[in-house]
């Protein structure tokens, strides 16, 4: 199951696009073996946004701060019920 990412301007760390699918592989034990990194100053403005936009949603976790480690796992993007909150390391 491939994972896109991108990295923050900010920090440099590598933030997923994908993040329910690498929760998934996390709380599996498994770690992603194919990582397609995405180069921001290579996209236009508007898809540059698109990922950026991560970085500024309201977390589902109170006091997380994004980009996190925890995941919640909620039923839905339209039902923020956590059902479970899964650490990647």
């Amino acid at each position: 199951m491939p994972i896109t990412a991108f990295r923050d301007p900010e920090t440099g760390l590598l933030v997923s696009q994908n993040t329910r699918t690498r929760a998934v592989l996390a709380d599996a034990g498994i770690e992603p073996t194919k990582v397609d990194i995405v180069d921001l100053n290579s996209l236009s403005k508007r898809q540059r946004a698109k990922y950026l936009n991560r970085l500024v949603e309201d977390p589902v976790l109170e006091g997380n701060i994004l980009p996190s480690t925890k995941v919640p796992m909620t039923p839905s993007m339209s039902n923020l019920d956590i059902m479970k909150v899964i650490e990647i390391k």
